[in-house]
């Protein structure tokens, strides 16, 4: 349920950052590539749980998502400063 909460609050932003930044493709490749990115890893989130989780434990695999959430916090601010966006 948390989960759900946090995507519910974050998909929406994130296309919403997609189609005011454009990129060099401009706005429907930018938002193709965010929606492309999320139904992967709504369809290769849970094999991978499994699977780590399989290998290791159920521990492991909250651990092994946690990781992964945390290294894309901390890519955050690189990949606003590669688009242009500096708002600081």
């Amino acid at each position: 349920m948390i989960a759900g909460a946090g995507l519910a609050l974050s998909a929406p932003t994130l296309l919403g950052v997609a189609g005011r930044l454009g990129g060099g493709g401009g706005r429907g490749s930018a938002l193709s590539t965010v929606a492309i990115l999320g139904y992967l890893g709504f369809l290769a989130g849970p094999a991978l749980m499994g699977a780590v989780s399989g290998a290791s434990s159920l521990r492991g695999g909250f651990l092994f998502l946690c990781g992964v959430a945390v290294l894309l916090a901390a890519c955050a601010p690189a990949l606003r400063r590669t688009t242009g966006e500096n708002r600081s």
